[in-house]
């Protein structure tokens, strides 16, 4: 059974600000998470911590200023390879409310470079809360354009390979999404799709196998 949950408290944890949508490298020794807390660039931007050994403290927070935009930046996630951050954000460039964004870097410890709007995936309402497959070859978020099962609902684009387009968004269909708000999706290791949903709480949908 899960432990009780414990806070994570100072430094990655202001009393006075909000923290939310936290991710996890796959070595454990870094953090990705959004804030409201003092020293931003907006109403809410990304910032990093990072710790040694997964023994060791967690470091004093980083404004991950490269990809902050000035409003609201939001829900991060890393590539299992460390090259990609997607994320979402209302900054100006945008296709809509909410859109979609990238970084891309060449090795996992060179920086961020500025981000790019994955235009092939956005609309002109809201795209949110982006996740990749493991093999970066299937990207999962939530929207609320026309053609869903309620308020949000989770859409996927796939590519051939890592170099390859995105092909246009499909939703996930009604065996996944509801009426209600169906958002914040993430992939676990073994190709899960963990996501929540409006008046149903924390869900779970596994890979069908394919004969």
């Amino acid at each position: 059974p899960w432990l009780e949950p414990a806070n994570l408290g100072e430094p990655v944890s202001d009393p006075n600000a909000k923290e939310l949508y936290p991710f996890l490298t796959d070595d454990g020794l870094t953090l990705y998470f959004q804030s409201e807390r003092r020293g931003g660039k907006g109403g809410a931007d990304l910032w990093v911590s990072q710790r040694a050994s997964v023994d060791e403290p967690w470091g004093d927070p980083i404004n991950l200023a490269v990809a902050n935009g000035g409003g609201w930046d939001t829900a991060p996630h890393i590539s299992s390879d460390g090259l990609t951050l997607l994320f979402s954000s209302d900054r100006q460039g945008g296709e809509g409310n909410r859109d979609v964004w990238m970084c891309q870097r060449n090795a996992p410890d060179a920086p961020w470079p500025e981000p790019v709007n994955l235009r092939a995936l956005n609309s002109s309402h809201s795209d949110e809360h982006p996740t990749l497959s493991r093999d970066g070859k299937m990207i999962v978020f939530a929207s609320n354009r026309p053609g869903g099962q309620g308020e949000f609902d989770l859409w996927m684009s796939r590519r051939a390979t890592l170099e390859s387009p995105w092909t246009p968004p499909v939703n996930l269909g009604g065996d996944v999404n509801s009426s209600k708000d169906d958002r914040d999706p993430q992939f676990s290791y073994d190709g899960s799709l963990w996501f929540g949903s409006k008046d149903r709480g924390v869900l779970i949908t596994r890979p069908v196998q394919r004969r």
